[in-house]
């Protein structure tokens, strides 16, 4: 499974530089944490950024589960960019974030992909009747994306009987690169 997100990239580049910009960072690198689902858009958003300030944003792309494993142990990340809301508010609770400083800066949605044509329709057809090989998903315990989509196929009644066919991967970009190769 794979998702698309829709962003309004101007909101989201104005909401991060209102917050990075006022706030008073002295270092000259900022690290970032970024849910792999939204790494192109990042990409635009840090070469925007950079363009227009002293300081070198340094990006870290992975599945939110890990990012928040990450930072729970004491990495030393500026910004988080989930994929979910969930463990942003865990790290706000835990003291670990700044308070009331979260905000929603997109809204996904899951979407089943494949790169072969007219392969899918919007019924999931092929899901129940199993004309396929291979489903690729992100790993649910790690990735916001790879839970919807486990309970996209529990309300079908497809995920027991497609355990034997479930390929994981650690976040949705390394999802897609396994898609690719089948």
């Amino acid at each position: 499974m794979f998702f698309r997100r829709m962003v309004r990239l101007p909101y989201v580049l104005i909401i991060t530089t209102l917050i990075l910009v006022p706030t008073q960072i002295f270092a000259a690198k900022i690290r970032v944490a970024v849910a792999s689902n939204f790494s192109n858009a990042m990409l635009t958003i840090v070469k925007q950024f950079e363009s227009v300030s002293d300081h070198k944003v340094i990006l870290s792309f992975g599945s939110t589960g890990k990012h928040y494993s990450q930072i729970i142990h004491g990495a030393p990340f500026d910004i988080f960019f989930a994929a979910d809301t969930h463990r942003p508010e865990r790290l706000e609770k835990k003291g670990i974030a700044i308070p009331d400083s979260r905000f929603t800066y997109a809204i996904g949605k899951l979407v089943l992909w494949s790169p072969v044509d007219h392969y899918l329709d919007s019924s999931a057809r092929i899901l129940k009747q199993g004309e396929f090989r291979y489903l690729a998903i992100a790993n649910p315990k790690l990735a916001p994306y790879g839970l919807a989509a486990q309970e996209v196929l529990q309300a079908l009644k497809l995920w027991t009987k497609l355990q034997q066919r479930l390929v994981r991967g650690e976040n949705i970009s390394q999802t897609l690169q396994k898609v690719s190769h089948y």
